[in-house]
């Protein structure tokens, strides 16, 4: 019982985590020309990729 809200609490904070850095990259899109904001478009596509896939592989139970 522990173990699983120990888990759960750390896939907590990292979807936390990926919530500000979209945060910061919509500040950064709001306050850049055209051509960055594909850039930033494309990282914030990257890292909440990299996070589901992290959370698909190290916690399956929890889908």
């Amino acid at each position: 019982m522990f173990e699983t809200k120990k888990k759960f609490s750390i896939v907590r904070i990292t979807l936390a985590l990926s919530g500000l850095v979209a945060l910061v990259l919509a500040y950064f899109v709001w306050n850049q020309p055209i051509e960055t904001i594909r850039i930033l478009v494309a990282l914030n596509f990257l890292i909440t990729g990299l996070g589901q896939l992290l959370r698909a592989l190290v916690f399956p139970t929890l889908e």
